[in-house]
């Protein structure tokens, strides 16, 4: 279970792996999909690590918004009181 899960979309993959970073400085585990292989079931994956995770963040930019995937991770992580 990773304390923070990104949500993001991946022409902002930048901003996210930063985040990732400065989080991880303060001690947090973080997971956002760069920790999916080739070959995984990624959306499988995304999944479980949404649900396992404590908080979520999302990365709204001008092209987030126009994607399904992290509307529909933002609003998981709303009615599950993560984001």
């Amino acid at each position: 279970m990773a304390d923070v899960f990104i949500s993001y979309k991946r022409d902002d993959q930048a901003t996210a792996s930063r985040l990732a970073d400065l989080l991880r400085a303060e001690g947090l585990t973080v997971w956002h999909d760069q920790n999916i292989q080739a070959g995984q079931n990624w959306d499988e994956l995304i999944e479980r690590a949404l649900a396992d995770s404590a908080a979520v963040i999302v990365v709204w930019s001008n092209r987030s918004v126009e994607s399904a995937w992290v509307r529909e991770e933002a609003s998981y992580a709303r009615e599950h009181a993560k984001l």
